[in-house]
């Protein structure tokens, strides 16, 4: 069993269990997912594999701020959103990018891969709709 080091807050122990190869779960709070991941959730958060692509949804800090949205664009910095939030977060750097959900459990028992090739497809398509969509808002 390792140590960590607890005088590093929430997002501190999850970088260092992400960075030694751990998966982390943990209760999802809010509705900024929507149905893909209402309140109380328990989600799965895997070390992250490869640079966050578009669609991808994953875990970021910003400070002690845990966040677990959806990558609507990649460039110099990371933006994401939350597929229920009408507007994107504030850019992450890459290194504030802590790991991917690889599952979510909700409370009502119901589990979600989101680490297959087609759950891959979906979330690009959620992505490009939640940025076209708030878009389209703007137009009316």
């Amino acid at each position: 069993m390792e140590t960590v080091n607890a005088q590093e807050g929430l997002t501190g122990l999850l970088r260092e269990a992400l960075e030694n190869g751990q998966c982390v779960r943990v209760k999802a709070r809010g509705g900024s997912m929507g149905r893909l991941i209402p309140d109380a959730s328990v989600v799965e958060i895997a070390p992250i594999s490869h640079a966050p692509r578009v669609g991808d949804v994953v875990a970021a800090s910003k400070g002690e701020h845990l966040f677990i949205h959806r990558v609507v664009a990649v460039d110099a910095k990371i933006h994401l959103k939350g597929d229920a939030r009408p507007n994107t977060d504030q850019p992450f750097d890459f290194n504030d990018i802590l790991g991917a959900v690889k599952r979510v459990t909700t409370p009502k028992g119901w589990t979600v891969r989101l680490d297959t090739p087609s759950a891959a497809v979906f979330g690009n398509m959620l992505a490009w709709w939640s940025v076209t969509s708030g878009k389209l808002r703007l137009l009316h």
